[in-house]
């Protein structure tokens, strides 16, 4: 989180959520703490930590406010087919109980629709040789999910036999989750950045975990994807999203592919291997870059002079391999001498993006687009940020400027399908998908701040995953 209005508000979050690595735009903690401190009548900051020390329902709402709690019922329902059909037929020769974990269970749509699929296949004869467990920082969503009550829009995903099968609709508009359904599901606060909580949890066979790792940063996404993976039993399986699976590729647990939705999996009982990990972004300024594998080690990248001055491109190399601070140090020294540019600022946008400092990041981009519209960089950087935010159809026209300025950018392409997939555009998302497809075979790829690096084998994954994604939409 970055600065905002309240720096001991910010530092009781950090101590006592665990949350110093969840991108919090300061825009939306200050909205957030202003709306409480005038729900509680305080006066001034000190009154308000004082409060949310003291009262635990402060506490609660702060946490609430600050969080994300977007979902709804069969979200990337493929999942859950998998689930049903390939996973728990294997699972069930062997066990005698299935564990199933929802990470960021958020009000539960996600664990519900796990025990609603179950039921429908099995039904209650079964009960008992599964065990759900929803885990969430958020107390609000937890009591939420707890009382299995919903609107209508939160039912979206179901088709209406569904709904008079496993709800109860009252004169309010609400429907209630049967009690068959809510009962077999237990909730517990669990932070996921703090490992120690999420080890003390019961071993599982399933984990789903999506949608909650683009709010942290790359050590806490390293260091939650393993404590995850070390509750896994052997051959346990877990799932990310599709726009998530290339991040957490990262030698801990095998990538597998059941019909073209990725998951990943446990292999033996040995404990996940130590990760040599290598910084996956990368920040390219000009276009028409070649493809090329970037293996340097941080202390293997020369420092790149021209003229005795230290140039963008030693900034660009230490970017990519995450040492940030190193970057920044050097894109002071280039400003110094050769005044601000255009790649310097971008590089910083990039940066800032990636230290979690949003609202710094979208201030520079939206200053780059002020200066010069037609640039690609500062839209991608935009879109990732309105995409973060959950501000989607914000992310697809910021893709959309992109995509205009340069047909092949292939980033801009390959979240604008993942968005339209998840917005069930289908059609709309396959003729993106091969748009991706077409600029990857390019013999010159256009190297615009890419969230995954450009090598070989990330280019043939990314592939891969979209020639997944088209056969899942046509299918």
């Amino acid at each position: 989180m970055e600065d905002t209005r309240y720096p001991g508000i910010q530092h009781l979050i950090k101590q006592k959520i665990g949350a110093s690595s969840v991108r919090i735009p300061s825009s939306i903690l200050d909205s957030a703490i202003n709306a409480i401190m005038t729900k509680w009548n305080c006066s001034s900051e000190s009154d308000f930590l004082h409060l949310i020390k003291t009262t635990p329902d402060a506490h609660n709402d702060l946490i609430h406010n600050v969080t994300i709690n977007e979902t709804y019922f069969f979200r990337e329902s493929r999942a859950l087919d998998i689930v049903i059909n390939l996973i728990i037929p294997d699972l069930l020769k062997t066990k005698d109980r299935i564990t199933i974990l929802s990470a960021g269970c958020s009000t539960g749509a996600e664990i519900y629709s796990i025990v609603m699929k179950i039921d429908a296949q099995y039904n209650t004869l079964m009960h008992n040789r599964f065990q759900y467990i929803g885990i969430d920082v958020n107390k609000r969503a937890l009591d939420i999910a707890a009382a299995g009550s919903y609107t209508r829009h939160q039912l979206r995903g179901l088709a209406k036999p569904l709904i008079n099968t496993y709800f109860d609709h009252d004169k309010r508009m609400e429907y209630r989750l049967k009690h068959s359904i809510k009962s077999q599901v237990s909730f517990k606060k669990i932070n996921l950045v703090d490992t120690s909580q999420v080890s003390a949890l019961s071993p599982c066979d399933i984990i789903f975990y999506r949608n909650v790792s683009i709010y942290f940063d790359t050590d806490q996404r390293i260091a939650v994807f393993r404590s995850l993976a070390d509750l896994l039993h052997p051959e346990g399986t877990l799932f990310t999203s599709s726009a998530e699976t290339i991040p957490h590729d990262l030698g801990i647990l095998s990538l597998k592919n059941y019909q073209g939705v990725f998951v990943f999996k446990k292999d033996s009982a040995s404990p996940t291997p130590p990760v040599n990990f290598t910084k996956r972004y990368s920040y390219g300024l000009k276009p028409g870059a070649k493809r090329v594998s970037s293996k340097k080690s941080r202390k293997d990248i020369p420092v790149v002079k021209k003229n005795n001055k230290v140039t963008i491109k030693q900034a660009l190399e230490f970017a990519r391999t995450g040492s940030f601070s190193k970057a920044i140090k050097l894109l002071d020294i280039i400003e110094s001498s050769s005044g601000i540019t255009y790649e310097s600022k971008t590089l910083r946008a990039g940066i800032y993006f990636d230290q979690n400092n949003i609202d710094t990041a979208e201030s520079l981009c939206n200053q780059l687009i002020t200066e010069d519209p037609m640039k690609v960089e500062p839209h991608v950087i935009k879109a990732m940020i309105e995409r973060l935010q959950g501000k989607y159809d914000n992310a697809l026209s910021s893709l959309k400027s992109a995509v205009f300025i340069d047909s092949m950018c292939w980033i801009a392409l390959y979240y604008s399908a993942e968005i339209l997939k998840e917005q069930q555009e289908k059609s709309l998302a396959v003729r993106t998908y091969r748009r991706v497809i077409a600029s990857l075979k390019d013999p010159v790829i256009h190297d615009y701040l890419l969230i995954v690096s450009v090598t070989e084998q990330t280019v043939k994954q990314i592939i891969r995953l979209c020639t997944y994604s088209i056969q899942q939409l046509a299918g």
